[in-house]
């Protein structure tokens, strides 16, 4: 009966147009990235990818597009379904009305795809018809009219099947639908936040959010205008909050190996993003540690291209997109028009593993996707002690998002003229702190807040060289101080991280709500966990926060601070980098592992190593060296005056700046070549 409609004209007129609508999208991806890539940089990358996965990547892009054919060919055989069974004779035998149907069908589901997801790849010209004037009015019209038609389509299909069916089988109809019934209902059980409390009363929840790309001065904690983070500001003024706290290096991969080690990156090892696994110890860091005391361990993200956590780092389970070489390939390039519908359905989202909840899938990403991720995950934790961290990379460059329609009104226009910052950055903070504040409500729902730990920071902040980014030279020359982040090692801006901390027991807050007074790092958080839980605390670069934590009028004295920069070159010191050239620049120092993730090519380390800044902070100062056109670099910076200038020689110029060179040689040695070059007086 079914395999009937394969001999319909009309089924394969509906497919033709449908396959031909797949056709032109794949197209269009390949047109654009064509003319994003035009240049052999691409090639080479693909080249790479080739040669490493083989007949694997293939097989994948084969599978990709036939899943494609697939879901279109889905889509035209509901159509012609539906059309097939409306209750009009003179309308199912009009080729005509059918053609213009099966065109209606595609272009609502073009119309839906730039509604839902403004960035998409898919048919921008579409825009030019969202914009007529009485355009919406005939849009919401149009969909009125085909929901009216499905539905008397629907209902007529189900009526006739029924009728057909004998008595016996009826009831077995009538079985089958109570049971589905009964299905759903269960789904939507589970897809409820599950309340059995997992607060315990022996060792706390341990809880680390972290928010990607996050400037201090856009909270309204630290004076920007209210209304932009309320979840986020809510949080800290309840929460004890280190004022001046420093991440060691302004890149993902490398800052989180501190939190997780208690170490600067030159102790721990892992200098960039995705440095190679071999050369990171793993076995003493904080995940690692919390599973020998029985805690289990989560980590859950939306974005893994650019730090490889795997479960070898400690984590009994990783909620995120599929992580791998695969993920920089589809993530970018999966944008047609019905995959991003679907993918809207979270109990599709297995079909979906290289867009649903995924960063990297910049144009279609959909926040709310991830806060559902995130909540299975909560689901998911039976037993406590836990330790969770969830990292938000929303605000993380390239700033295209989903779009709430009344964030441009509501928020984006209300801050007009108070930051040239992109709008697009104010935009991703307002949605990320939606998403936090969901988190929160959730875990206070599980009853995982009674007795917990919460951490709120951010791995690094961003700079986008407006007025509050710039340090200026004395002599008025110009100096350039990064744009991005890990791009300037003297850059306050793109070092400067949040961290609140708060401690619950039996739900209410131990440690008083307020700026502590003394300096902090990312490095820090190690050895105040460990301390907190009783645990030996030597052996770390960073100190144990927990005095400070307790004493709110407790003070320390000045502390040497160091930073380093990443990757850094003139592609990527923009607010909106190239990333044909970044392909060009960085593509031939990576390699794709057996394991078929990406990473830094072992051979090439010494070479990086030798581009890096490096600085050492204490008291308002900070002295860097680096490796600049021009040659070597002294630059000393004082962060209160907010200048910074070039010097010669540190050890000539005054006490203060010969301490922090030496400290700063004392605390690189291990890097050769800047020891033997820079610090050796032998």
């Amino acid at each position: 009966m079914y395999m009937s409609i394969f001999k319909e004209k009309d089924y394969w007129l509906s497919a033709g147009l449908f396959l031909l609508f797949a056709a032109y999208q794949i197209f269009a991806i390949w047109e654009y990235y064509s003319r994003q890539f035009a240049d052999e940089a691409p090639h080479r990358v693909v080249q790479m990818i080739v040669n490493s996965v083989g007949g694997e990547f293939y097989a994948a892009v084969f599978l990709q597009i036939l899943f494609i054919v697939f879901v279109h060919l889905l889509v035209a055989t509901i159509a012609y379904i539906l059309w097939n069974n409306f209750p009009s004779e003179r309308l199912n035998k009009s080729r005509i009305y059918f053609v213009v149907y099966i065109l209606g069908v595609i272009l609502l589901s073009v119309l839906w795809n730039r509604i839902l997801f403004p960035a998409s790849l898919s048919f921008e010209a579409s825009d030019l018809l969202l914009v007529q004037t009485q355009s919406m009015n005939v849009f919401y019209v149009l969909n009125i009219a085909y929901i009216v038609f499905f539905v008397v389509a629907f209902s007529s299909f189900v009526f006739n099947k029924v009728r057909m069916l004998r008595p016996r089988n009826k009831r077995v109809y009538v079985m089958l639908a109570a049971f589905f019934a009964v299905v759903l209902l269960i789904d939507a059980r589970t897809n409820q936040l599950d309340a059995t409390p997992v607060g315990g009363n022996g060792a706390p929840n341990i809880i680390l959010i972290g928010v990607d790309s996050l400037r201090l001065d856009h909270l309204a904690y630290y004076g920007f205008k209210k209304g932009l983070t309320p979840n986020i500001d809510g949080f800290l003024e309840q929460a004890a909050v280190f004022d001046d706290t420093l991440t060691p290096i302004a890149r993902t991969f490398p800052a989180w190996m501190s939190i997780f080690s208690g170490k600067y990156p030159v102790s721990h090892g892992a200098r960039f993003n995705l440095y190679p696994e071999e050369e990171v110890e793993k076995s003493a860091l904080l995940p690692a540690i919390l599973q020998q005391l029985n805690y289990s361990t989560y980590y859950v993200t939306d974005e893994v291209r650019f730090a490889n956590f795997t479960k070898d780092y400690g984590f009994d389970v990783l909620s995120a997109p599929k992580m791998g070489v695969l993920d920089f390939t589809f993530g970018m390039s999966l944008d047609f028009v019905y995959l991003n519908l679907l993918s809207r359905i979270k109990q599709l989202s297995a079909l979906f593993p290289y867009t649903y909840a995924n960063r990297a899938a910049k144009t279609i990403y959909y926040p709310n996707s991830f806060n559902d991720r995130i909540t299975e995950t909560i689901n998911d934790i039976e037993t406590a002690p836990f330790f969770m961290v969830v990292h938000h990379c929303l605000p993380h460059w390239p700033f295209f998002n989903h779009i709430d329609p009344d964030i441009t009104e509501t928020v984006i226009k209300k801050y007009t003229g108070t930051s040239s910052a992109s709008s697009q950055y104010l935009n991703t903070l307002y949605l990320v702190d939606k998403q936090v504040g969901d988190l929160l409500h959730e875990l206070k729902e599980k009853g995982a807040l009674k007795n917990s730990i919460v951490i709120l920071l951010s791995d690094h902040g961003e700079s986008f060289a407006i007025n509050n980014d710039m340090l200026i030279a004395e002599d008025d020359a110009p100096i350039p101080v990064g744009v991005g982040h890990g791009t300037f090692a003297l850059s306050s801006v793109q070092h400067q991280v949040l961290l609140g901390m708060q401690r619950y027991k039996d739900g209410e807050a131990i440690w008083s709500a307020g700026k502590r007074k003394n300096e902090a790092s990312l490095i820090d958080i190690m050895p105040t966990l460990v301390n907190t839980l009783s645990l030996d605390t030597k052996g770390y670069d960073g100190i144990s926060l927990l005095p400070y934590l307790e004493n709110e009028s407790l003070a320390s004295d000045f502390r040497l601070r160091f930073t380093e920069s990443g990757l850094t070159s003139g592609s990527v010191e923009t607010n909106n980098p190239d990333e044909a050239k970044l392909f060009k620049e960085y593509s031939k120092f990576y390699q794709i592992t057996e394991n078929n993730l990406v990473s830094l090519k072992p051979q090439h380390l010494n070479q990086l190593l030798k581009t890096k800044q490096r600085a050492a902070i204490k008291n308002g100062k900070g002295l860097m060296f680096r490796r600049s056109e021009q040659g070597a670099q002294w630059l000393l910076a004082d962060y209160q005056a907010e200048t910074v200038k070039e010097i010669d020689n540190p050890e000539l110029f005054d006490e203060t700046t010969k301490y922090l060179k030496a400290q700063l040689c004392e605390a690189y040695k291990i890097d050769v070549d800047f020891y033997i070059r820079v610090c050796d007086q032998s």
